[in-house]
């Protein structure tokens, strides 16, 4: 049976994650957590030569040495990359106990949350997951969303910011209409990204914004 599970987006930024392992994976996992602004703490017996030159440069911190417990005591999120299912299922017992989730990567059933693979334009994420059955099939679609969803899309999204701040300060007490002209916008936004790789979106915006 499937698992019911909801979708989210965390802000990570000055929140403590833990990644257990020092390899390849948990390499790529860190690099992935940089750009976040998360506290990252790297716990491992031995690290990749990749993390110990973030560690050098006050990008993370590193504790090289075993899992021990009281790693997590401080953690907003967990990611443990070991090939060790015996570390595997402590790490997951110990997040569990202190209600902090946890990804054991490869291992679904130890798993309390899974990461997408996530397609990036500007502020456009586009995220795609299998809940950890298929992280392959997982990665080509993202590879399909790359390409359909080109950075016109960033473009339309930054548009569409300014539009909406706009109409804020033009119409404060009238969500609806905001809504109402957005949606028109978008009418003749999308077209627009669907054809051309840069559209010129200025002249709607110039029109939209004056309601």
């Amino acid at each position: 049976m499937e698992k019911p599970l909801y979708p989210i987006f965390i802000d990570l930024s000055n929140r403590q994650v833990v990644v257990i392992g020092g390899g390849n994976i948990a390499t790529h996992k860190v690099q992935s957590l940089l750009a976040t602004k998360a506290e990252i703490v790297v716990i491992a017996p031995q690290l990749t030569t990749e993390l110990q030159q973030l560690a050098q440069q006050n990008r993370i911190t590193t504790h090289q040495r075993p899992y021990q417990s009281g790693d997590l005591d401080s953690a907003h999120l967990v990611i443990c990359a070991t090939n060790q299912p015996d570390i595997n299922q402590r790490v997951r017992a110990d997040a569990d106990a202190i209600r902090v989730f946890c990804n054991v990567v490869d291992d679904p059933q130890h798993c309390s949350y899974y990461t997408p693979s996530v397609a990036q334009q500007g502020p456009l994420t586009l995220a795609v997951s299998t809940t950890g059955i298929c992280p392959s099939l997982a990665k080509r679609l993202r590879q399909q969303l790359q390409q359909q969803f080109g950075p016109q899309y960033a473009k339309l999204l930054l548009t569409l910011d300014q539009l909406r701040r706009q109409l804020k300060d033009q119409l404060p007490h009238d969500p609806q209409k905001r809504k109402t002209i957005i949606e028109a916008f978008l009418d003749q936004a999308l077209p627009l990204a669907e054809k051309q790789t840069d559209p010129d979106f200025a002249p709607l915006l110039a029109q939209w914004s004056k309601p």
